[in-house]
């Protein structure tokens, strides 16, 4: 037998045995999305190469048929899981959003770069940008002129919020520029997390 055909014989098998150990604890749903991962690689080969699997479609129509019996059988049972997955998940982003802002607030009243916790920490990073203008606006305009007459186009893109403060930090600007600058395009901090594990 080829290195191909070995391969599929493989693949054919572990559907099989997944089959079997989902029928033996169905709230396993792990090992039916393993036999139905396989199946679909196997009509991944048969794509890319027919000639080889043209000898194993009555196995592959065989075991496809004994996935979707249990897909059937369980419809009801996976139909509850996926809701129950979207409703564990839909609050814990709303429990992750609310943790989030509220150590924003303290890192940024007390300037933190890092927040502790048993499970690893947290880094915490900053980023000015300003709020640009919308287009077509006169202070828009106002904004082109301003950059127009310091030459720094260059320097801030096609008005980049993020390098237009890199821009105004570095100093490219003169102080008068930097206060017509803030006037027009309001300045926000924002802060980053980044979780890091033990």
């Amino acid at each position: 037998m080829k290195l191909e055909e070995a391969k599929v014989a493989e693949a054919c098998g572990r559907i099989e045995r997944a089959l079997a150990a989902f029928d033996a604890a169905p709230q396993d749903v792990a090992q039916l999305c393993q036999a139905h991962e396989l199946l679909q690689w196997l009509r991944g080969q048969y794509v890319e190469n027919r000639a080889l699997l043209d000898g194993w479609l009555d196995r592959l129509k065989a075991l496809r048929e004994q996935v979707l019996q249990r897909l059937r059988r369980h419809a009801g049972d996976l139909s509850a899981t996926f809701v129950e997955a979207v409703q564990a998940t839909t609050a814990w982003q709303k429990r992750r959003d609310d943790c989030r802002a509220l150590l924003v607030e303290l890192a940024a009243a007390d300037r933190l770069e890092r927040l502790d916790c048993p499970q690893g920490h947290i880094e915490v990073k900053y980023a000015k940008s300003a709020v640009v203008p919308g287009p077509g606006t006169p202070q828009r305009a106002e904004l082109y002129a301003l950059l127009d007459a310091a030459q720094r186009w260059a320097d801030v893109a096609v008005v980049n919020p993020l390098r237009l403060m890199k821009a105004v930090d570095q100093g490219l600007f003169t102080p008068l520029q930097v206060g017509q600058i803030t006037k027009l395009c309001p300045v926000q901090s924002s802060a980053r997390l980044t979780v890091r594990d033990r």
